[in-house]
């Protein structure tokens, strides 16, 4: 008797199609596992970076503001009401009168001065109908003789006019009539060193007398 024995056997086809689609499994699974490493990493990075762009940072010293501003502002002007306090004046103590005597320069022998006459009665500015002496003559200069005039034998009579100050001071000197040029300048000298009793209580410089004349006569000896 005859036995038949039958045996089955896959295509070839079949089975390299499964190892085939066995295979794209295997690779879409690395790919994957892959992939998820990869966005795990990336996650954790970037948690990395957001955590240190959260720190605080360094507080930084900002730089002073300058405004310019050309308009002034009208404010009301405060003046110091106090008034300052001042020490009291004191006047000076009043000029000492010296009435000493002044020792006439030595003159060349031969002639002599006769002394200055002071006229009695003298108009005050001519507003007034009355007149006054002059004060008192306290201190007198004698004139000195001119050489040339004495050289030449001349003689003669000089008139000066002037004013008298509070302080005795004469000021103002004008001659009125002279007979030589000479006796004009020793006669100005002389009276202006001329002085007369102060005047108690009144400026200084103020004039007590107006217009005093006076003669000063020059006389050669014999």
């Amino acid at each position: 008797m005859t036995t038949a024995v039958f045996m089955l056997s896959a295509p070839s086809g079949a089975a390299s199609g499964l190892a085939r689609t066995l295979g794209a499994g295997l690779r879409l699974v690395a790919a994957l596992g892959l992939a998820g490493a990869i966005t795990f990493s990336l996650f954790m990075v970037m948690q990395a970076l957001i955590a240190s762009d959260s720190a605080p940072a360094a507080e930084v010293d900002e730089a002073p503001t300058i405004t310019i501003s050309f308009e002034v502002p009208e404010r009301d002007a405060v003046r110091d009401q106090r008034r300052p306090t001042l020490d009291p004046v004191v006047a000076p103590p009043p000029r000492p009168v010296i009435t000493t005597e002044r020792e006439a320069r030595p003159v060349e022998t031969g002639y002599t001065v006769q002394p200055p006459v002071i006229d009695d009665q003298v108009v005050m500015d001519g507003t007034a109908d009355f007149v006054l002496a002059p004060p008192p003559l306290a201190t007198r200069v004698e004139p000195i003789y001119p050489s040339r005039e004495a050289s030449r034998g001349v003689q003669g009579d000089c008139t000066v006019r002037y004013d008298i100050l509070a302080s005795g001071r004469t000021a103002n000197l004008s001659v009125v009539s002279c007979d030589s040029s000479g006796f004009e300048r020793a006669s100005l000298e002389a009276v202006s060193g001329w002085r007369h009793s102060a005047a108690r209580g009144q400026d200084p410089n103020a004039v007590v007398r107006r217009g005093v004349t006076t003669t000063l006569a020059f006389r050669l000896e014999d």
